[in-house]
């Protein structure tokens, strides 16, 4: 999620210009999942240098960034991740919301730790009862993840990294975001530039009282 939302921050340069990417060796590119980003995307990993080390550039541009984290958004931003979504439907041969059968973003199979949720397999449960698919994206590549998404016209979840894939698609969905209190201000942001039908739901849970309520993990109310 945070390599989405900050370290591409400025992805629309990619198609605004055909000049040279310059990306700090600090902005996760040493992480495997940028790269993995890169090669899933399409991006021209030949336009992208990595630095590491002092380096005298001639002309060096720093457009402003088209996302600030939990402060503001440039439709730049969401068209150029849509026009990778884009990409990534042609190469996959899929068509966006094409799959009718409801999803839902799990997290049931994350660390127990933070924001891990006690009982979400119950509501997991009624869900498939009513015709919903329960995904797991952190099982599945990256590619995979973004076509499960792509194909989804209606996702519902707990609010979390996963629905960072809806950056991706730019035919409208139907979204709900579980929440115990609040959700992220990322995911308000994205969605006010989306055409998604969205919700917010407030589930009923407890906390540790020895950590903030909104650091979790959580107990689900079976109410």
């Amino acid at each position: 999620g945070h390599m989405l939302m900050e370290s591409f921050a400025r992805l629309a340069v990619f198609f605004s210009t055909d000049l040279p990417v310059l990306f700090s060796s600090l902005n996760m590119t040493q992480n495997a999942q940028f790269w993995q980003f890169v090669a899933a995307t399409g991006l021209p990993a030949d336009r992208i240098i990595v630095v590491d080390r002092p380096v005298v550039v001639e002309t060096l541009i720093v457009p402003a960034p088209d996302f600030r984290i939990r402060s503001s958004i440039g439709i730049a931003f969401v068209r150029a991740f849509e026009a990778l979504g884009h990409q990534v439907g042609a190469r996959e041969k899929i068509v966006q919301n094409s799959n009718r059968v409801p999803g839902y973003l799990s997290r049931s199979r994350i660390a127990q730790t933070g924001r891990y949720y006690f009982g979400e397999t119950l509501i997991e449960a009624v869900l498939t009862d009513h015709g919903h698919d329960i995904l797991f994206l952190e099982s599945l590549g990256l590619t995979q993840q973004i076509v499960e998404v792509l194909t989804r016209p209606r996702l519902t979840g707990f609010w979390g990294t996963a629905f960072h894939h809806l950056l991706f698609a730019h035919r409208p969905k139907t979204t709900s975001y579980l929440t115990t209190r609040w959700i992220n201000p990322n995911f308000r942001l994205v969605e006010s530039l989306k055409t998604n039908t969205t919700s917010q739901v407030v589930v009923e849970a407890a906390a540790n009282a020895s950590v903030r309520f909104e650091s979790g993990p959580f107990l689900l109310s079976r109410a």
